[in-house]
């Protein structure tokens, strides 16, 4: 589960790497480079389908039926499918009630130079170990948003989550069980246009489109305690 990331770029120098115009919403003053739940961060979205605009959001998305701003359940992350526990199939991410309006229509690209995994098992046990490209280039990952309103302060907050799959070989054999779904520069715009790519074939876009990236790993710290029964994400 990516619970932690990092995001170590000044706000103006994402337009150079979009190669697109982006109306540029916060700053890297605004946020701190260590992103945990609950914290803002900025993420990429694309509302009118015209241009793309730098936003700060919470990291863990709070549903917009919630009658809390913390759910119960973990919601940084959302997993593209899990197994059903009622009858061992997939579920897909738009199957989910958390997921499925923001999956269909309020969908971000999450900028981050690094991410943190706990690792229970494989060749880093017992540690959380830093997951970045070997070329230190900013990645994307596929994330989705939602609006809460508080229902006595009429509060608003917006939030999101990344969304996450199956590991590849290496990052299974250092010792996590998922990652986040990244994104090549030339996929970014299909992701984000929620009118031209409808529900069932934005999940075969994400399946079928992840980046390849070639990883560097660090020790970040111990971990305090060694589970090897990983809780599964909602």
């Amino acid at each position: 589960m990516c619970s932690q990331y990092e995001i170590k770029i000044k706000t103006q120098n994402l337009a150079t790497l979009l190669a697109k115009p982006i109306a540029l919403n916060c700053s890297e003053h605004d946020y701190s480079s260590h992103v945990y739940p609950f914290a803002p961060a900025p993420v990429i979205i694309n509302p009118n389908q015209s241009r793309l605009e730098l936003v700060l959001m919470d990291y863990s998305l709070i549903p917009h039926w919630s009658d809390s701003s913390k759910p119960k359940f973990a919601t940084y992350n959302a997993r593209l499918d899990r197994p059903n526990t009622e009858n061992g199939s997939l579920q897909k991410i738009y199957e989910v009630p958390t997921w499925r309006t923001p999956f269909k229509a309020q969908r971000c690209l999450v900028p981050m130079t690094a991410f943190f995994e706990s690792c229970h098992s494989g060749s880093h046990a017992g540690n959380i170990v830093q997951f970045s490209q070997k070329d230190q280039q900013l990645l994307f990952a596929a994330g989705i948003y939602d609006k809460w309103v508080n229902p006595v302060s009429k509060q608003i907050i917006h939030s999101y989550a990344i969304i996450t799959d199956q590991p590849t070989e290496f990052i299974l054999s250092v010792g996590h069980d998922r990652q986040p779904v990244f994104l090549a520069p030339e996929n970014h715009s299909t992701w984000l246009n929620c009118k031209e790519l409808p529900i069932d074939d934005a999940y075969n876009f994400l399946k079928l489109n992840q980046l390849a990236v070639e990883y560097q790993i660090a020790d970040f710290r111990a971990l305090k305690t060694v589970d090897t029964k990983q809780a599964s994400l909602f």
